[in-house]
């Protein structure tokens, strides 16, 4: 993660490949920030029920349009 950065960004998908070419990633290709890859659903039910990492929050990026587009400083398409 980057120096200040205060949301820990995931995906879940079967395949990291499937993953990385999501429409979902497509506005952190070309940022700073990192997006972790889940490719176990189970991982997902435990990110939800823990909630957060050493005072980092976690953010589903398939569901957080308005604070993705706020942490990268633009617009994103729904």
């Amino acid at each position: 993660m980057k120096e200040g950065q205060e949301k820990i960004y995931f995906v879940v998908n079967p395949s990291f490949d499937m993953a990385m070419n999501s429409p979902f990633m497509e506005p952190f290709k070309g940022s700073d920030l990192d997006v972790m890859i889940l490719t176990n659903n189970v991982d997902e039910i435990i990110f939800q029920q823990n909630g957060n990492y050493k005072n980092k929050r976690f953010v589903n990026i398939e569901s957080a349009y308005e604070e993705i587009s706020k942490d990268l400083g633009k617009d994103l398409e729904k």
